[in-house]
C-alpha cells in the first residue's frame, strides 16, 4: 500500500480522486469486454465436449503413433492420425463438470462482475462528493472492501479458467501448428483478469492515501480546547499556617515604632 516511497505520494488529493475513479471506470469497460471473450463459444470447445463424450463412452477409435514432443514450447506430446498430428490425450481428465459447464459458468463470472464492478463506480462516486469527512471516510473504507472482493473475484476467475485449460489439455487431439481458440481466448481473459487486479489494488493504495489527506485537513482545522482547571483533591492543597499572635505582635511592633512630629516637639 501507501507508505513512504510510494509512487503516488507526488500526486494531489484531487490527481488521487481522479485516478482511482478512471482506474474503477477503465475496469468497468475491461469486465464489459470480457462477456464477449468467451472460451467456451469457440469451435475448439465444441470439438472438445464431442471428443470428451466418446472418450468417455469408449467410442473413440482412432490410432495415434509416432509420438515425440512438440509444440510451441515443445513440451506437449504429439502423434500422427490419420494424416495430421494431434495432441496426445492423457490418460486422465480433471475437472470435467466444470469444463462441460463452462459455457454458463463462464458468462456468470463475466457478467457477474461487470454489475458488481458498476455498482463499486457509483459507491466511490457518491463516497468521494460526500462533504462530511467522517462519513466520506466510512464511505471510503466500504470501497476498499467492496475493491478487495472484486480483487478476489478476478483471482477466483483466473483459477477457474486455469482448471478448465488443464482440462482442455487433457483432451488433446488438437492440430499442431493450429491455434487452439479454447486457449487464446481463456488467455485475452488471463491479460484482463490481471489487469483488473493491478488497477484496482492501485485504487486501493490511492483511497488509503485519500483518507490521510482527509485526516490531516481535519486535525489542522480543528481548534484547539480551551485548558481545563485542575481539580485539586483537599488532601493535595497546600498547607497555609498562619501564627495569628505573630502577626499581632508584628503588628504591634510597627505602631510602636512610629512617632508623631508634636510629640517630639513638646518633648523639647
Amino acid at each position: 500500500m501507501c507508505k513512504t516511497n510510494c509512487c503516488c505520494n507526488g500526486l494531489t488529493k484531487d490527481a488521487l480522486k481522479k485516478l482511482s475513479f478512471v482506474f474503477i471506470l477503465i475496469n468497468v469497460v475491461l469486465s464489459f469486454i470480457a462477456i464477449f471473450i468467451r472460451a467456451a463459444k469457440t469451435k475448439r470447445y465444441e470439438q472438445a465436449l464431442v471428443l470428451l463424450e466418446q472418450r468417455n463412452n469408449g467410442t473413440y477409435n482412432s490410432t495415434l503413433y509416432n509420438c515425440y514432443l512438440d509444440g510451441f514450447l515443445n513440451y506437449e506430446i504429439y502423434c500422427d492420425s490419420e494424416g495430421k498430428r494431434l495432441s496426445k490425450p492423457d490418460d486422465n481428465v480433471g475437472s470435467q463438470s466444470l469444463f462441460k459447464n463452462w459455457n454458463t459458468y463462464e458468462l456468470l463470472l463475466n457478467i457477474s462482475r461487470f454489475i458488481l464492478t458498476a455498482i463499486v463506480l457509483v459507491f466511490f462516486y457518491f463516497a468521494l462528493n460526500k462533504k462530511d469527512v467522517d462519513g466520506k471516510n466510512n464511505l471510503l473504507s466500504y470501497s476498499i472492501g467492496f475493491i478487495g472482493f472484486l480483487v478476489a473475484d478476478s483471482g477466483i476467475c483466473i483459477l477457474l479458467r486455469a482448471f478448465t485449460i488443464g482440462t482442455n489439455q487433457n483432451i488433446g487431439l488438437y492440430e499442431i501448428g493450429n491455434q487452439n481458440e479454447f486457449e487464446s481466448y481463456t488467455a485475452m481473459n488471463y491479460i484482463i483478469d490481471i489487469a483488473e487486479i493491478v488497477l484496482n489494488c492501485v485504487v486501493i493504495c490511492f483511497i488509503i492515501r485519500i483518507q490521510r489527506e482527509d485526516q490531516k485537513v481535519v486535525i489542522v482545522t480543528q481548534p484547539q480546547p480551551p485548558p481545563q482547571p485542575q481539580y485539586m483533591h483537599p488532601s493535595q492543597q497546600p498547607e497555609i499556617n498562619i501564627n495569628i499572635n505573630n502577626v499581632m505582635g508584628q503588628t504591634q511592633s510597627t505602631s510602636n515604632r512610629y512617632v508623631h512630629p508634636l510629640d517630639t516637639f513638646q518633648g523639647q
